[in-house]
């Protein structure tokens, strides 16, 4: 991973997320392969003697141990000596709870136990800071308030982190790179970006965000690549590399089509769901069921033009 990056390792429940982070932790070791951090193999140290430092999904604070001697246990079990009320007041003053120092866990909002773990694993200084779904315990609202003052942490302090989650929105929100992983494997690395407008493959598409999948036929595979599908003719960009003949999928995103036209598909309506801001269209054209986002409400059995947007589109391979 690029130093100084935030990192996210996303995927479906059971994908081995956790498992990789356990691993560079020290918790679990690895059947084969290696762990290097800075240019150093550390899968062979214990977990205290790794310079990394994870942040847990319940947070495991001491309850019987104030703010501060949470935050110092970490020097504790490393065997630290030295400058630790100074490095824990830094750590208490970079997430801004230098002032319940002599707090209890049990006085603290879920927002501030957060914090505090967060402190406990910087105190440590570590070169890498690992994250299992620390935010999975706290309502909507506060986590995405502190989701940004996380990533404006990370910014500031220059450190490497590596997140678990399984949720998009976070994912998209923190991370400078995606790992999207599938049965225990990488199916793409890549910006939030890239790996939401060209998927490496029908998996990466369909996981991310929503997505309606049109199958067809490689006609033609270059930048730009030509699909036969049930809908005609479809040329748009390569989201993976392709060859003639390949089976292969049209991706289309619902904020890519244009429900009422212009464009070279006719649609029916099945369904549409009030989201708020906008309406989700449930449509059917060529007997395939795609969904549009539209700003108006359009009456169930209508028949409509459907235009996309080639551009924004893409055409990848399927999934092994």
């Amino acid at each position: 991973m690029p130093q100084g990056a935030f990192v996210t390792l996303l995927g479906p429940s059971g994908c081995g997320k956790t498992t990789i982070l356990r691993c560079i932790a020290g918790f679990e070791r690895a059947d084969t392969g290696s762990i290097r951090l800075d240019g150093r193999e550390i899968g062979g140290l214990p977990p205290e003697r790794r310079p990394v430092n994870t942040v847990f999904q319940s947070y495991a604070l001491f309850p019987h141990l104030t703010v501060a001697r949470n935050v110092g246990f970490a020097l504790a079990v490393r065997g630290t000596v030295g400058r630790d009320d100074a490095r824990i007041r830094r750590a208490l003053r970079t997430v801004r709870m230098e002032a319940l120092a002599d707090r209890y866990p049990h006085e603290l909002s879920g927002g501030q136990q957060q914090r505090i773990a967060v402190a406990r694993a910087l105190v440590a200084e570590p070169l890498l800071l690992l994250l299992d779904e620390p935010f999975s315990a706290l309502d909507r609202g506060l986590r995405g308030h502190l989701q940004l003052e996380l990533k404006a942490l990370q910014r500031e302090l220059g450190t490497a982190f590596l997140h678990v989650t399984h949720d998009q929105e976070e994912a998209f929100a923190l991370s400078d790179l995606l790992v999207v992983m599938n049965a225990g494997r990488i199916a793409q690395i890549g910006s939030p970006r890239e790996v939401y407008s060209r998927p490496a493959d029908s998996f990466v598409a369909n996981f991310l965000g929503e997505a309606s999948l049109v199958p067809g036929r490689v006609v033609e595979a270059r930048e730009r690549a030509v699909l036969e599908t049930a809908l005609g003719m479809v040329e748009a960009p390569a989201g993976a590399p392709l060859s003639p003949g390949e089976r292969a999928v049209l991706v289309l995103r619902p904020e890519q089509l244009r429900p009422g036209g212009p464009g070279p598909w006719r649609a029916r309506v099945r369904q549409s769901v009030y989201r708020g801001d906008r309406f989700l269209l449930d449509l059917e054209a060529a007997g395939i069921g795609l969904a549009a986002y539209a700003a108006e409400p359009i009456a169930p059995g209508s028949e409509i033009a459907l235009g996309f947007e080639p551009e924004r589109t893409c055409i990848t391979r399927l999934a092994a």
